[in-house]
């Protein structure tokens, strides 16, 4: 069993802390945000709910100085900002652009916090960090995951423009 480099330690806490304020915020301000962000107040005091056990993952990880939950915590942080493409972008519901732009802020959050992590890791074992080029030649989920963030990036560039015109009045 591997133990955390001093760098993926300060990742993972800086994980727990945003994640437990966010949870906080989710659940506190379910009721007041839900018009604003045009997401039902429901979903938002869920999803700080369903921040728990995640955050009890960080907690075990700071305290056992394990990195044996992390493919754990990879695949969570995946589906985290995978929902949050669909809250956001889906058919489901019609957030704000105000609602748009909290729910990608924090899956843009949650992908730093893993392309950190990730960077962590692999210098920590000796490996180079996965490159997209070298990803096209073996099969794994490294492409998938790169549309995704590609995806991610193109929605992020939209939304900033549809603010940006909304602020200057064009829209």
């Amino acid at each position: 069993m591997s133990t955390l480099t001093p760098f993926l330690r300060k990742v993972v806490l800086a994980d727990a802390i945003t994640g437990a304020g966010a949870g906080i915020a989710l659940v506190a301000g379910a009721d007041l945000t839900h018009a604003m962000f045009g997401l039902p107040s429901a979903l938002l005091f869920w999803s700080g709910v369903a921040l728990i056990p995640f955050l009890a993952m960080l907690v075990s990880i700071l305290r056992t100085n394990s990195t044996a939950l992390l493919p754990v915590i990879v695949a969570l942080n995946f589906a985290w900002v995978a929902a949050s493409l669909y809250v956001a972008f889906g058919p489901s519901f019609a957030p704000t652009v105000l609602g748009q732009a909290f729910v990608c802020v924090q899956g843009q959050w949650c992908s730093c916090l893993q392309s950190c992590r990730s960077l962590a890791c692999a210098a920590a074992t000796g490996m180079a960090p996965l490159r997209p080029e070298l990803s096209r030649s073996s099969p794994s989920l490294l492409p998938g995951l790169i549309q995704v963030g590609d995806f991610f990036a193109r929605r992020m560039s939209e939304l900033e423009r549809a603010t940006t015109s909304l602020y200057q009045g064009n829209g």
